[in-house]
């Protein structure tokens, strides 16, 4: 376990819990976004996710669609929110609650947030802690009700402020 060490703003100072592998003899941490303890074993299982690129998605609105090394393709999706959004089609769930990770940049001093919807229902605001710079990509974890088969998931849609630019999402299948 550490933190997100904010000393302008501890209150917003968030836990991380990450494994540790001591494969190497050294131990090391694993950055992996949904994971399990094994308690008979004293090991961990990371989950495995179907990768979602944005850039991939419908871009509507002021979105568009940015090109820099740091994101996985080299592509992303920018000016999410106050008027631009993208929806991720065709995205397999299994009927369940699942975890979704969002890999974004925000670049900014400040937090963002985006709103998401799966299927046309519900907004859920998720918080987008600044990353450090606008070229440094976090993942930030949301459990969402994925039906059975394909889902349409809208990322910023309706909100007046600006997102965080969407890199993509990976689809957990179990925890």
């Amino acid at each position: 376990m550490g933190d997100r060490w904010r000393p302008s703003l501890l209150g917003s100072s968030r836990y991380i819990w990450f494994p540790l592998s001591w494969s190497t003899g050294i131990p090391q941490i694993v950055h992996t976004d949904v994971w399990s303890v094994d308690l008979s074993s004293g090991t961990y299982i990371a989950a495995d996710g179907i990768s979602y690129e944005a850039e991939s998605g419908a871009i509507s609105g002021s979105a568009t669609i940015l090109s820099d090394t740091s994101f996985s393709r080299g592509k992303a999706v920018g000016y999410l929110g106050n008027g631009g959004s993208v929806t991720i089609n065709n995205v397999q769930g299994t009927g369940t609650a699942q975890w979704i990770a969002l890999y974004y940049a925000n670049g900014d001093s400040t937090w963002r947030n985006t709103t998401v919807s799966v299927n046309g229902g519900a907004l859920v605001l998720v918080d987008q802690p600044n990353t450090g710079g606008g070229h440094v990509i976090l993942s930030v974890p949301v459990k969402l009700n994925l039906r059975s088969g394909a889902n349409s998931i809208t990322f910023s849609a309706g909100q007046s402020n600006y997102a965080a630019d969407l890199d993509k999402i990976i689809v957990y299948t179990a925890t």
